[in-house]
């Protein structure tokens, strides 16, 4: 097996891995389903490619535009959910039927001539240059254009109209990724094959996937489904075990096979330790974070209860200071009225004195 071919396999595997993360974390999650169903649709379409250079085959060739169709269509899927647009019926059955169309279309309608084996991988990236087949491509590559037009509109146009802080930065991460996925397939599919360097095509075309993918994954972390350590983490160790497990099948002798397959052997169990220990850490400081917001919760309730109680206290010192000065004026009151009152019986008391003084003396 090439070195070629092994990079286009562990790509491969690589996505069936990452689409299988979610489901092993939450199955029941919608959004799980919709990217593990985005993962095994870019790994099949991997695999084609993959099996094109062991193979090499017409139908082989055939299969890698059609799950390339595939892959396009279930990326609108995915993007849709992630972006959190309703997938109606008729969107279903529109989008589905013109996927179907276009596979139909691509099993068909693509003429391959005879070719020698190391020639389909030149036909991969050059099939617009046989014969019978320039208007077929024309809307082919028409289709995927549109297609990836309409993905990066629906991107950006969730990321401007959505309130949700956290939604636009899952929808960030997922427009990076793609804008990688679209550059990288630009260069693998127009660049190389202009400049005639048709054999690292497949290089950046198949593997440009993982783009999308890894960048999609962090966004789904982002919902919190599982911790963004814990998948780095397995993405690190899938990644290097990946790697690892081809380097037998690329050794000449029995010593350094059987040397890779102990030193693959050891990673498998070390990384099964890390990943192991990157859980339990993320499961601790999860029930960190629920004890932080639960004392934070009780914390606040106790405040509030405390300013309502300070604030009824306040309430009370002011009535009863409004009392008190109610009372000290009606007391004010009584003692004007008091002095008042007094002060005119003694008057009349002191008038009727004289009054009977002058009497006697009459």
């Amino acid at each position: 097996m090439t070195v070629l071919a092994t990079i286009i396999l562990i790509a491969g595997i690589a996505n069936v891995i990452l689409g299988l993360l979610p489901l092993f974390k939450n199955p029941k999650e919608k959004l799980n389903l919709w990217f593990s169903f985005f993962c095994f649709i870019f790994a099949f379409w991997i695999f084609s490619n993959f099996l094109l250079i062991i193979i090499p085959s017409a139908f082989w060739l055939k299969s890698t535009y059609a799950f390339g169709i595939l892959s396009a269509i279930s990326s609108i899927f995915w993007i849709w959910k992630i972006c959190g647009k309703k997938i109606t019926k008729i969107k279903f059955f529109i989008v589905s039927g013109l996927s179907v169309a276009m596979v139909a279309l691509c099993y068909l309608k693509i003429i391959v001539p005879k070719l020698l084996p190391n020639e389909f991988s030149q036909a991969y990236a050059g099939s617009y240059e046989l014969q019978g087949n320039q208007l077929f491509f024309i809307f082919y590559f028409a289709f995927l254009v549109a297609a990836f037009a309409y993905m990066t509109a629906s991107l950006v146009s969730g990321y401007r109209h959505s309130a949700n802080e956290i939604q636009k930065k899952q929808i960030g991460y997922i427009l990076v990724g793609l804008s990688l996925t679209m550059a990288s397939s630009v260069i693998g599919n127009i660049i190389f094959p202009l400049m005639n360097l048709y054999r690292l095509t497949p290089i950046f075309d198949s593997p440009s996937s993982l783009f999308f993918t890894i960048f999609s994954i962090i966004a789904i972390s982002r919902y919190r489904l599982f911790g963004i350590r814990v998948i780095l983490t397995e993405i690190l160790v899938i990644a290097m075990g990946a790697l690892l497990l081809s380097l037998p099948f690329l050794m000449a002798s029995l010593y350094f096979i059987i040397l890779t397959s102990v030193i693959f052997a050891l990673f498998c169990l070390f990384g099964f330790l890390l990943i192991r220990s990157a859980i339990k850490e993320s499961h601790y400081k999860d029930m960190l974070e629920k004890e932080v917001v639960s004392r934070t919760d009780e914390l606040r309730v106790a405040k509030n209860v405390a300013e309502t109680r300070a604030g009824e206290a306040e309430k009370a010192k002011n009535l009863a200071e409004q009392r008190m000065q109610e009372i000290n004026k009606r007391k004010e009151d009584l003692e004007r009225f008091y002095k008042l009152t007094v002060g005119r019986e003694l008057k009349m008391v002191e008038l009727k004195k004289k009054v009977n003084e002058l009497k006697g003396g009459l």
